[in-house]
């Protein structure tokens, strides 16, 4: 409450919030920064900015074998960027 301003925030407990799954093994992997800061800017444009969808708001990261992959989307646009490790 804020002057007359009051709100209600609902959520969950913390107990019955799903867990986290462990990462096992040693999963590691070196790339350049200026190739990271590269693909990051071709993509980061298509990115959401309002906070109506957040799922929308970040740039989403796919490592598999030896490419990274990364994407970003507004729900209009839709940018790609693929980097060799």
């Amino acid at each position: 409450k804020s002057g007359r301003f009051e709100a209600h925030i609902n959520g969950i407990d913390a107990e019955d919030f799903p867990p986290v799954p462990e990462v096992s093994g040693d999963l590691t992997t070196t790339i350049e920064a200026n190739a990271l800061r590269e693909g990051i800017a071709q993509v980061s444009f298509a990115a959401a900015v309002e906070e109506s969808r957040p799922m929308l708001t970040g740039i989403h990261c796919e490592f598999e074998g030896d490419q990274l992959t990364l994407a970003a989307a507004d729900g209009f646009r839709l940018a790609v960027h693929k980097i060799n490790l």
